[in-house]
């Protein structure tokens, strides 16, 4: 998505505190051409809903993340949930994800797992930014426990991922034991963004599947086949909901750019 450059000069106009709207132009200005520290960070304020929020951000890909998230709203489910105590945030990355979470779902506990320490240093950093209180685990999330090597990008840190080529090891959970970790009773949204993982770790779920009522997922469909996914929610008692208009629209490589699927009531 991040190619849609109109919209997000727009949003920065709009919705930014001016300081962060030069910010952000700068921003844009040194992506474009390639230029600069992708690891300098810089704090951007903005209105979203009726809260004024803040975030520290990298001069990677960070900005347009956070553009996706609170824009784009990427992780806006097809029909509001009024009953939404739980959130598994499985790849948290910069903390856009559950701080959007928390606006929407105020009395939700959120959960978030994120195992680039780098990452997860900002994640925290910007949590406290927003005043929202999150359990924050580090590691990973696939399909099995152990530890495995991670691969960290500088330049698009949310392409950061298990890799057997990867400089650091990282402990790694199996989505069925991350809930077990998070000691919750059920997990209304569980948010997967974990890099091509995702089919590792639906396919673990065994005990807590009934814990699960709806899953929220990054489609990665150039690591996976997106159908492959489709069966493996369906066989394990989901329905795949259709994606939201906006998001259609805002995708040019796949229908669908986020996959949400609900347990279905007969499974």
């Amino acid at each position: 998505m991040n190619y849609y450059i109109p919209q997000t000069i727009l949003w920065l106009a709009k919705d930014f505190k001016f300081k962060s709207q030069l910010k952000g132009y700068s921003y844009l200005f040194k992506r474009k051409f390639k230029i600069g520290d992708p690891s300098k960070t810089f704090l951007v304020e903005f209105k979203f809903s009726d809260e004024k929020l803040k975030f520290k951000l990298r001069s990677n890909d960070d900005f347009f993340i956070l553009r996706d998230i609170f824009l784009f709203e990427s992780y806006k489910l097809p029909k509001f949930k009024d009953d939404v105590n739980e959130i598994l945030d499985c790849g948290s990355h910069l903390g856009s994800s559950a701080v959007y979470f928390k606006i929407k779902y105020p009395r939700a506990k959120i959960i978030c797992f994120e195992p680039d320490e780098e990452s997860r240093e900002i994640l925290k950093f910007n949590l406290r930014l927003n005043e929202v209180n999150c359990k924050v685990f580090d590691c990973a999330v696939s399909g099995k426990d152990g530890l495995m090597k991670f691969k960290s990008s500088k330049r698009d840190s949310a392409s950061s991922k298990l890799d057997e080529f990867g400089e650091v090891e990282v402990e790694v959970k199996s989505l069925e034991n991350a809930i077990r970790l998070a000691g919750v009773e059920k997990v209304d949204v569980l948010k997967l963004d974990i890099e091509g993982e995702e089919i590792s770790a639906i396919k673990s779920l065994d005990k807590n599947l009934k814990k699960v009522g709806c899953i929220i997922c990054e489609n990665h469909y150039e690591m996976y086949d997106e159908k492959v996914l489709f069966k493996i929610l369906e066989k394990k008692g989901f329905a795949i909901l259709e994606p939201l208009p906006h998001l259609k629209k805002i995708s040019k490589e796949t229908k669908y750019p986020i996959i949400v699927a609900e347990k279905n009531e007969k499974a």
